[in-house]
This record gives C-alpha cells, sequence and structure tokens, in this order.
C-alpha cells in the first residue's frame, strides 16, 4: 500500500474536501502514532548489528521509532537509566565486560549506551523494535484513511464536522483492534 492509495481514499470519502496539503502530514502523523503504539505488530523490524571491542555508544538504527528489546548475543539487555546505575555502581562507566544493559538518558536522541561494553568484539547486537514505514500492509488502508479523515474534520476549516471526525476515528481504533487482535 502506498501513501498515495491512502491519500486517494481520503480524497474519495471526503468527497474532495479534505485538503491536499494538511492530508499527507496527517497521513504520517498516523504512520508515527502507530508506530508508537506497543501493540503494533505490523511495524515492527529485528536487525543485528556488530558492536566493536569496547565501544559503548551506539546510534540507533535509523528508522527506529520506539525501541521493545536490545539483545546482546543471546542475552536481552534490560532497559536502565543514568540514575540506576549509579546507584547500582558508582563506577559503572569504567566497567569491561559482558553487556547487560543499555541506557539511553545519558546520551543524544538517536544513541544508546551499553553497560558495560564489551570485552570482545561481537557482531550479534539484536535490535527488536517498531519502524517509521513509508508503505504499511494492506490491510491497513482504510484505518488510515478513517485516521487522516478524523483529523481532517476535527481541524478548524468551513467543513468541520466534530460527530464525522470522531466516528473516523473509532472506526479506524475497532478496525486496528481487529486487525491487531490475536
Amino acid at each position: 500500500m502506498s501513501k498515495a492509495t491512502v491519500l486517494d481514499w481520503v480524497a474519495e470519502l471526503s468527497a474532495t474536501l479534505a485538503d491536499d496539503v494538511l492530508a499527507p502530514r496527517f497521513y504520517d502523523e498516523a504512520i508515527i502514532n502507530l508506530a508508537h503504539d506497543p501493540n503494533a505488530l505490523w511495524f515492527g523490524n529485528f536487525i543485528l548489528a556488530g558492536i566493536a571491542l569496547d565501544e559503548e555508544i551506539k546510534e540507533v538504527p535509523e528508522d527506529l521509532v520506539r525501541i521493545h528489546a536490545v539483545f546482546f548475543r543471546d542475552q536481552m539487555l534490560s532497559w536502565e537509566t543514568k540514575q540506576q546505575m549509579e546507584a547500582l555502581d558508582p563506577s559503572w562507566r569504567t566497567r569491561r565486560h559482558t553487556p547487560v544493559a543499555y541506557i539511553t538518558d545519558d546520551v543524544e536522541d538517536r544513541y544508546i549506551r551499553i553497560w558495560p561494553p564489551s570485552d570482545v568484539a561481537c557482531d550479534e547486537l539484536g535490535w527488536l523494535y517498531t519502524q517509521r514505514l513509508t508503505n504499511a500492509p494492506e490491510i491497513m488502508e482504510l484505518p488510515l484513511a478513517l485516521m487522516v479523515l478524523g483529523r481532517e474534520f476535527a481541524r478548524e476549516s468551513p467543513h468541520r464536522d466534530q460527530e464525522f471526525a470522531t466516528l473516523c476515528l473509532t472506526a479506524a481504533n475497532e478496525m486496528l483492534k481487529m486487525v491487531a487482535a490475536p
């Protein structure tokens, strides 16, 4: 499914009242919001990356929206805060061993800190995360179109219709529940 297909649905369902400039932005926001949803399994990705000896700061994958888990070899790393690490071990920054945790609040937005840095080089750092998609699965066409319509008709405009907007968003959420149901 492409963004263009969903935007065609939006134009058709809105009787061409949808704003051609705002609708693509609403689509992009809907995709990001869905990727933040912990139940958004259709946005999932898993990749393996290398980690060099003593490398502790690692850039996250470019398309990452939300981390679900980070693995080092066959062990899942726990997420910790800088404050928790300092409470556990005041010299945590200088330790070297097999990584057991990752920290996100001590580095820039697009990086994590592996703790402790590995004492061996490894090609097995795994990332399980939701990703920013440009093309969502076909089953998402109608729910995404309804999400965009909900945003379009909820905003201040000559065609504002809060009741229709609420109906669109409710229908989209119910459809997403059906798609995500086991």
